[in-house]
């Protein structure tokens, strides 16, 4: 049975309702450390932290799932003394943590989230099961006319549903401009990019440079050679190259 989903402002904005750790496999060292069962969490995320290592020191790549939906993928970079002294024998073990706030915006009320690890090009290996919920958005009360919004297909009629609507006396209609047919998407789409955990934590980030250092886009390189940057949202991936001037102190 699924837990009660609370809309009561005041309450966590996320609630973790079960942490289910995966059966060691001998072909990947890994941990899931956070979050635990029952945690709550203030903002629209879930963080995730732990640690992953090959037994034969090859590179690991992190994969965070929905389904079938990934939607984040990252290297585990953060500094684990803990992890060098348990395994003292293996590269890279000092830098094998993890760790991630993962925005739930966009994901369903209710959530169920894989991590696994993937060693090379070998199939990814389960390292735990995050199963949550985020509390609805409540509409902020309003004195005076409420905004509705109306989105229908295209070519579905919308343009005379408008102009009907707007004949009544205490209707307002919006009049579609020509050049910005779709104005709540993209303002959807701009103010959740910026609520979400990697545009909020690159204001603490004093080396973030770019055109779109506020969404939590790494664009800039300090090396020579292509730089490959990630949306923090929707997951999809570019090649850029390097910034006039890179590689310059």
């Amino acid at each position: 049975m699924s837990a009660p989903l609370s809309s009561a402002v005041g309450t966590p904005a996320v609630q973790i309702h079960e942490v289910e750790l995966a059966q060691r496999d001998e072909r990947l060292h890994a941990n899931l450390e956070r979050p635990a069962t029952g945690e709550p969490v203030d903002g629209f995320c879930v963080p995730l932290a732990g640690w992953a290592l090959a037994p034969d020191g090859a590179p690991v790549a992190i994969e965070i799932r929905h389904g079938r939906q990934l939607l984040r993928r990252l290297e585990p970079t953060v500094e684990r003394p803990d992890i060098a002294t348990a395994f003292p024998d293996l590269p890279g073990a000092e830098r094998s943590g993890f760790s991630l706030a993962l925005d739930v915006l966009k994901l369903p009320r209710e959530f169920d989230l894989r991590v696994s690890g993937t060693v090379g090009e070998a199939e990814a290996l389960p390292i735990g099961r995050v199963r949550g919920s985020r509390r609805a958005f409540d509409p902020l009360p309003v004195d005076g006319p409420a905004p509705l919004m109306v989105t229908t297909l295209g070519r579905s009629g919308s343009t005379l549903l408008m102009t009907l609507l707007s004949v009544h006396p205490a209707i307002v209609a919006f009049d579609p401009v020509a050049y910005d047919s779709r104005p709540f998407a993209h303002q959807l789409e701009a103010a959740t990019a910026m609520a979400s955990p990697a545009s909020r934590m690159s204001l603490l980030d004093s080396t973030a440079e770019g055109e779109a250092w506020w969404l939590g886009r790494a664009l800039w390189c300090r090396t020579t050679s292509p730089c490959t940057w990630t949306h923090p949202l929707s997951n999809r991936s570019a090649r850029r190259a390097p910034s006039r001037g890179a590689g310059t102190p």
